[in-house]
């Protein structure tokens, strides 16, 4: 058959994608995964991560790679085909692990049918970085295959898959000062699942909708119906584990955020006082609703899993004081006075649970006004992928 022939056949494609995460596969370690995207058929996807010699002890982990194959009409329709069903993976990766696994961008695409002369070819051009961290969580193959395998023929595995997404878009924000956009998807993420959480909470109990109402102190005179009520219920007793604070407060955020009712300076303080327990509440609902056997669950929720990690980033600051009788700080032709700040690796260790640890190196140059001297304070490095949670006011109470 002519390759004009063969226009209208489906051809073999490849696409190749990167991105900066937060954990990695071992060195010597791949996943491998058969997957349908859609109706679509089914392609072959493979994880793993990327290792570089920069002259350190041990080779440093970088971008989380990605190679997809599968059959498609054209190039276009393959490049969104497997990208989009390789960020599907990437999403249950990042719930598993508990970490961002990134935006997973289109480096490389071409045909790969043989037996053909001609075959399409792109690429996207990815510009190289500089190492100045490092990622060091390990990602635990077998317990991240087990979420894929028992998700794959769920019967609620489009709603699940809509909270995992939620739930993986809210670690791309996941550092301090955007506890709010966090806060929003996690809670889109909780509403995703309340008719899961429902229909397996009767399962388990073999109660009727109207028998867990009463049960629950449902009343008819209400103006709520049943399902508005149970809707709540769930919501509160179940996705939240009964932890009624951060429930009012996480529903408090996304309303107002979603309605315009309230200015983001109004909500911030109370996303960023529930964002780490919301963010726990849905992922333990995940994992749990998602029917993984209970060792695979014990695990994932367990440290270091149990622990978010946004994108990679270090905050860093310099402290001190500027001496010098001058009405003018900065140096000749500056605007302002300046330290021009140079980071890089120092050291890179593997640590012997496979994961990586490394240390920065900072090179201080001043730039200031004549007679201007600097003097050093203090010099502070904080992790910018954590977000810590916001201790609890004790409960108030009183005595008659």
């Amino acid at each position: 058959m002519s390759e004009q022939n063969d226009a209208n056949q489906l051809r073999a494609y490849v696409v190749v994608g990167r991105t900066p995460a937060s954990a990695i596969f071992g060195a010597d370690e791949e996943m491998a995964i058969t997957y349908r995207y859609g109706e679509c058929e089914p392609a072959e996807v493979v994880f793993r991560t990327r290792y570089l010699d920069k002259g350190y002890e041990v080779p440093v982990p970088e971008d989380l790679w990605v190679e997809a194959r599968g059959k498609a009409m054209g190039l276009i329709p393959a490049a969104e085909m497997l990208a989009n069903g390789a960020r599907d993976l990437a999403t249950i990766i990042s719930v598993s692990v508990n970490a961002s696994m990134g935006k997973i961008d289109i480096e490389l695409a071409f045909d790969a049918t043989p037996g053909v002369q001609e075959h399409e070819y792109f690429q996207s051009f990815v510009p190289e970085k500089n190492l100045t961290v490092v990622p060091g969580r390990k990602i635990d193959c077998r317990a991240t295959a087990a979420l894929v395998s028992a998700l794959t023929p769920h019967s609620d595995r489009e709603r699940i898959m809509r909270a995992i997404s939620q739930y993986s878009l809210a670690l791309e924000y996941w550092s301090p000062g955007s506890e709010l956009l966090c806060v929003a998807h996690l809670f889109m993420g909780i509403e995703a699942l309340k008719s899961v959480a429902l229909k397996q909470h009767l399962h388990e109990t073999g109660l009727t909708k109207e028998q867990l109402g009463e049960r629950w102190g449902y009343q008819q005179d209400r103006r709520k119906s049943i399902d508005q009520y149970l809707d709540h219920e769930v919501r509160m007793r179940i996705l939240h584990g009964g932890d009624t604070e951060s429930h009012q407060k996480a529903k408090y955020v996304s309303d107002n955020f979603e309605h315009g009712f309230r200015n983001f300076g109004d909500l911030r303080p109370k996303a960023r006082e529930v964002v780490v327990a919301t963010a726990r509440h849905l992922r333990t609902a995940i994992v749990r609703l998602a029917g993984v056997d209970a060792e695979v669950r014990d695990l994932l929720l367990a440290p270091p899993f149990d622990t978010p990690r946004g994108p990679l980033k270090l905050t860093k600051y310099l402290w001190g004081q500027l001496l010098g009788d001058t009405g003018n700080l900065a140096a000749e032709g500056q605007q302002y006075p300046i330290c021009h700040w140079k980071s890089s690796l120092g050291k890179v260790v593997r640590n012997e649970d496979g994961g990586y640890s490394f240390s920065p190196t900072e090179t201080f140059t001043m730039s200031l006004g004549s007679g201007v001297r600097f003097k050093p304070g203090r010099f502070e490095v904080w992790d910018g992928s954590c977000v810590q949670e916001v201790p609890r006011s004790p409960v108030q109470s009183s005595t008659s």
